[in-house]
Order: structure tokens, then sequence, then C-alpha cells
């Protein structure tokens, strides 16, 4: 029997275009499939239903059949292309059928995009510098105070309308980003003279009265979360409509005891904030190890990326933004980020597959344990929350993930 006969023209690493050409034979083939499938379930006038006869079907229906042997024609030769040629296609196809005028044979073209699938060398090792951090003294001190603030007598203030350092307050802010304005307030609740807030507004607050409109010019840090946001210029406004003030409890072994953990003495507290920075500050330095040896390993093995990838991510980082301008006017601002981000999880998906790291049931037990012991939760609360939600597969992903930095890990040396 006669097949169809494909080629595929490599535009580049993950651009294809094939182009197919189906015989007459298969789609007589097709077509009279088709008909008896129409026949078996069309009702017409004198007949019984599923007993017309078949070419009094396809008179009837001709072009719809037609149309449906040859979509799926197309559709299964398409998919042989790509599994034979072990093909995962990025977004939709670009087809183009014309029929040839004179020719019994169907052909078109598909253009596609593919997953990179980069052979990935050069990781056994590494020099990498980052920065080491220690806990201080006084942002150990920081720690407690916001554990007695947790605790704090908080009221409201009636017998003033000015605002004062340390007052806790209460209303509306609008974050602005490069000229592009928030879409709506959104509440705003912070202790004046914590650094909770930028400096700049903090300032900017003392000694205004409720209910009047601030607004503050300020470079976003470069320190912030949001690594898209960095060095970018911002303008916020602000609207306090409520004034509190805080009683804080005294800090001593009565306190801690209350807190119902397992430190007794006012030293344990401590000695457990300490613990809890130094845990932060080992995961920030290993982050920008790992960050700093997936940039190394791109370096060594250079790769495209389908144009759909990068503009997926430079959606999602747009939306972290908040930022609602069409993804063609702001792409540019955003798609070195987006171009990293989906070559750091291809490079690291890659490694786990290629030394087998993939998180297996043990490593997700534990992973789920140590979660419901940190959000005070049973492990079966945890589970069930993503079997609800169908995040087990998101779970091990990240897992294996995780498994895949901490084997780069070991393999660098700190400058």
């Amino acid at each position: 029997m006669e097949e169809w006969i494909d080629t595929v023209e490599h535009i580049s690493e993950v651009e294809k275009k094939v182009s197919v050409k189906i015989p007459q034979s298969l789609l007589d083939k097709e077509m009279n499939a088709a008909i008896s499938r129409f026949a078996s379930k069309a009702s017409l006038k004198g007949f019984r239903p599923g007993k017309a006869p078949k070419d009094m079907v396809e008179k009837l229906y001709g072009p719809q059949i037609r149309y449906e042997a040859m979509t799926k024609l197309i559709d299964k030769s398409f998919q042989e292309v790509l599994k034979k040629n072990e093909y995962a296609v990025v977004g939709e196809p670009q087809v183009d059928f014309s029929p040839t005028e004179g020719s019994t044979e169907i052909q078109y073209t598909a253009q596609f995009s593919i997953y990179p699938k980069p052979k990935i060398s050069g990781y056994d090792s590494f020099e990498v510098s980052v920065e080491t951090k220690e806990p201080t003294e006084e942002e150990i001190s920081q720690v407690v105070d916001g554990i007695l603030r947790s605790k704090a007598d908080v009221k409201p203030v009636e017998d003033r309308n000015i605002i004062q350092e340390g007052d806790i307050v209460a209303g509306e802010i609008e974050v602005g980003v490069d000229g592009v304005e928030a879409e709506r307030p959104e509440p705003l609740i912070v202790k004046l003279g914590t650094g909770a807030a930028p400096l700049e507004v903090e300032k900017a607050l003392i000694g205004k009265s409720l209910e009047e409109m601030i607004t503050v010019e300020s470079k976003i840090p470069d320190t912030h979360q949001d690594e898209s946001l960095r060095g970018k210029n911002a303008i916020y406004k602000v609207r306090i409509q409520k004034i509190y003030s805080e009683s804080l409890p005294q800090l001593n072994d009565e306190f801690v005891v209350g807190l119902g953990g397992e430190d007794k003495t006012v030293e344990d507290l401590k000695a457990s904030a300490r613990k809890r920075l130094e845990a932060e500050y080992q995961a920030q330095k290993d982050a920008d190890i790992d960050r700093a040896v997936v940039r190394q390993i791109i370096e060594r093995n250079p790769f495209e990326l389908p144009n759909k990838m990068i503009m997926d991510e430079v959606k999602v980082l747009a939306r972290r933004a908040k930022r609602s301008e069409p993804l063609e006017e702001i792409r540019g601002e955003y798609e070195a980020d987006a171009i990293e981000r989906v070559k750091a999880a291809i490079v690291i998906d890659s490694i786990v597959e290629a030394e087998k790291l993939h998180a297996t049931a043990e490593d997700i037990e534990e992973h789920l344990s140590g979660l419901a012991t940190s959000l005070g939760l049973s492990s079966k609360e945890v589970r069930n929350f993503f079997e609800k939600e169908n995040r087990y597969m998101e779970l091990f992903m990240d897992q294996s993930r995780q498994k895949g930095f901490k084997f780069l890990r070991e393999r660098v040396k700190l400058k």
C-alpha cells in the first residue's frame, strides 16, 4: 500500500517545516471509512436509520465527508512525522493546505517550533564567587522585635490625625513603575520606622494628615526580591486612613514560654532567631550559587529558544510586575530575564534526565513532612492540598530540580 511522503526543512534548531504528500489511494481509503461512519448514523427519508445506500450518503454529504477524511489524514500524518523525528511541538503549527489543480493527492506544509533538547555538557566543575552573610546582633534583635510586635496590643488612635514616627498606619497605596500607572490601589498596613515600606515613603508620611494624598518618586533598590523591578523608577501614591498605636509585651522568659514553642528563655529565643536567619542566608547563598552555575552552563552550551517560549515567560514577568501594555511593546524590558529563566529550566531538566536525578516517592514524602512542620499542619492535610489542586506533577518537577541544583553545588569551588 502506498504511504505518504514527508520531507523536513530545518529552518533552525527549533524551527522546522515539514512538507507532506498523501497519495489518492490513502484518501480513497479514508473516504470509504468516513462514508461508512456517516451511513451508520444517517437518517434519510424512506430508509431506516443507518440503512441508507452509501452512494446516496456520499452524494448528500460529499464535501463534509471529504473534509473529514482529509483533516484526519493530515493530522495523522503530521503526528507520525513528529513521532518519527521525536519532536515536541511548542505552540500551534502553521498549516498551509492548498489543493493543486489537476492533482489527486493531498499536499500540505506545516511550520512549527519544537521544544529545545540541547546536549548539555561541561558541568563537572565550577568556580563561583558569592557573598557569605552571617546574622548580626541587630538583625537578631529585629527578628525578636518582630515576634514581640506580633503579640502587641494594637489600638486605634482617636485623639490625633497627624502621623508620627512609630505609628502603625493603614490605608491604600498605588505603585507606578517606569511611567506605567497601577491599575488600582492596594491595601497598605505598615509600622513606620521598621523599613517595611520604602524609606522615602515612610519619611514623607511623617507629619501628614489622615486622608491626605502624598506622592513620592523613588528608585526601586537593587536588592528588591523581584529582579525585573530592580533599578526601575517608581512613583508611590499613598493615602492613610487610620492610625494605630501598639503596646509591646515585656521580653522575658515568661513571655517566651507563653509562645508555646520549644524555647524556654530569652536566650533560647535569640538562638532560634539566629538559626532562622542562618537558614535564610544559606538559602540565599545557595540560590546565588545556582544562578551563577546555570549561567556558566548556558555560556558553555549555547542553544536557541522558540519565540513562543520567550513570549510566554515575558508574559509571566509582566504580569508579576502588574504591567498591562501589549507584550510586544514591553518585550525588550523583560526579554533577557525571560530567556535566562527559560534556558535555566531547560538546562537543569536536561541534567536531571541525564544523571537520573528524578525525585523519588521518599523525596516527595520528606518534603511534604517538612512543609507540614513549618506550616503547623499534618502531613495528611498538606498531601490533600496537593492532590486537590492537582499539583503533584509540579511538586515532582520542583523536587527533581532541587536535586539537580544540589548535584551541581557539590561541584562548585567558591572563590
